[in-house]
């Protein structure tokens, strides 16, 4: 069995005429998925997010809305873990600085090429897979004195647990004076 690992993508467009275009921009990308569509507002895009399990936010929007909407702000706050990619009609100072006022990671042109959103999910993939946290616990000992055997509790607990889980164990000795581990 096979794990998908594209990235689902969700898009909202004010207008069928931008959703169609940002869905031939997205078809042939590789590595995204879309999982639902809709022509409406961004207050609609987050009832999607809500129902869908998405990575990615694809919205069709002019400088106007994005400026007078104020429901972008929300939508980011809502969904952090949702990447915003904007699709203007045309890219310009006006339209990138409204797209990073509302925390758009990528703004693509509608008369875009695939290889523009192709290149942006690559982008918006690497940073999600070099931002994942490894899960690990974390040890301290602290001894009252020298001599009562805290370095030889702590490293052969390190090796035990090496040893039982086939995991790596980093050992630091904080004591900068007198540290021998």
């Amino acid at each position: 069995m096979s794990v998908d690992h594209s990235l689902a993508a969700v898009i909202v467009a004010s207008d069928a005429s931008s959703l169609e275009a940002v869905q031939r921009l997205s078809q042939a990308v590789e590595g995204l998925r879309v999982s639902a569509t809709q022509v409406g507002t961004v207050r609609d895009a987050d009832n999607l997010l809500r129902a869908e399990e998405t990575d990615l936010l694809l919205i069709a929007a002019t400088p106007q809305e994005i400026e007078q909407d104020r429901s972008f702000l929300s939508l980011s706050a809502a969904h952090p873990a949702v990447d915003l990619v904007l699709f203007v009609p045309e890219l310009n100072s006006t339209s990138l600085q409204g797209a990073l006022r509302v925390g758009a990671r990528e703004v693509i042109a509608l008369n875009g090429t695939p290889a523009d959103i192709q290149a942006a999910v690559s982008r918006i993939r690497f940073r999600k897979e070099a931002t994942r946290t490894r899960q690990g616990q974390m040890f301290a000992f602290v001894s009252c004195k020298g001599g009562s055997g805290s370095t030889f509790v702590c490293t052969n607990l390190g090796y035990s647990m090496a040893a039982m889980s086939d995991k790596r164990i980093l050992l630091i000795d904080l004591n900068l004076q007198f540290g021998d581990a």
